[in-house]
């Protein structure tokens, strides 16, 4: 699909303020992760390389969400979930399913920019219909084959509102992608008192960078639509894409998430909870000398079973 989509400038909402002067920025002295927390909280670990190591820094270009999403889903709920995911680690390393790495699940509040758009869809394409009508019996049938062709033009104006864009480089896309929607008719004016107890991740993409991923999530979600609309036909080609996005407006929220990243041969792992709804999503790692293990243990069923067919085959050759 060749997509044109452009975007004016964006009419950005104003900016909230900034945090109280006790309030607390932790960063990650192995990966430079920086966290947001209230005075009274602690930061035992680093939700993204598991290092303890933190040193304090002044918080004084951060500006408070306009909102969040409070967690509704505890610690206790998180790791019965995680268990579930993992199917009580059968295949994961052992190392995986310790207490000592699931104490590391971390609920974290997650920044992302809410956006509302106005835009002005505008596709073109050529698309066709293939039908085949069969006559006659069953000796002499025959098939009749028919071709409709047509123009297609789809314009029309549509609104969206809340789009999520996460505004947070340290977490695969197609994590948070996995473990949405949330359900924003529960979102609250964000306060310190959402603090309390846990952590929020600070911002750190930068303002062309969330731009850019802006752009694309609606022009993800403007194709879906145009999907929707051109089903019915058998071929779709020569997609033009002329759609205007107007009127962009945005806010910051937290949205709640249980993250617990583990390292196996090299690659890490992510499991992800969705903090209001439960959702999960990740690939857990598996484990190569439990399935060496499991096969030594099938190899004989397998040779004994290969055996007997074996057997009754060479019996039935002789008989």
């Amino acid at each position: 699909m060749t997509n044109s989509s452009t975007f004016p400038q964006s009419a950005e909402g104003m900016p909230g303020q900034f945090f109280e002067p006790d309030t607390l920025q932790h960063v990650c002295s192995k990966c430079s992760a920086a966290i947001i927390t209230d005075k009274n909280t602690a930061v035992a670990r680093c939700a993204f390389c598991g290092s303890d190591k933190f040193y304090a820094a002044r918080l004084d270009d951060a500006r408070k969400p306009d909102s969040v999403i409070p967690f509704k889903y505890g610690r206790a709920e998180a790791i019965e979930a995680f268990f579930k995911w993992c199917k009580g680690g059968r295949f994961s390393p052992i190392g995986f399913v310790k207490d000592s790495n699931v104490e590391k699940l971390t609920g974290l509040y997650v920044p992302f920019c809410l956006y509302d758009c106005d835009t002005d869809m505008d596709f073109t394409a050529n698309a066709s219909t293939v039908s085949y009508i069969t006559t006659g019996g069953r000796k002499n049938n025959h098939t009749t084959k028919t071709s409709s062709f047509y123009e297609l033009i789809r314009k029309r104006k549509l609104h969206w509102e809340n789009i999520p864009v996460n505004d947070l480089s340290r977490i695969d896309e197609t994590i948070i992608e996995s473990i949405e929607p949330y359900d924003f008719s529960e979102i609250e004016r964000f306060d310190m008192k959402h603090l309390a107890g846990c952590y929020a991740a600070k911002s750190d993409l930068p303002p062309e960078l969330l731009e850019k991923k802006m752009k694309e999530k609606f022009n993800k979600h403007l194709a879906i639509y145009f999907q929707s609309l051109i089903d019915k036909y058998t071929f779709v080609t020569n997609v033009a894409d002329k759609s205007v996005h107007q009127k962009t407006e945005s806010h910051n929220v937290l949205l709640p998430l249980w993250i617990l990243n583990y390292k196996y041969w090299g690659k890490t792992y992510t499991f992800a909870m969705n903090g209001q709804t439960g959702r999960t999503a990740g690939n857990p790692p598996v484990s190569i000398l439990k399935l060496i293990l499991l096969g030594l243990i099938l190899l004989p069923v397998i040779v004994t079973i290969c055996g007997i067919i074996g057997g009754l085959i060479m019996g039935g050759f002789v008989g």
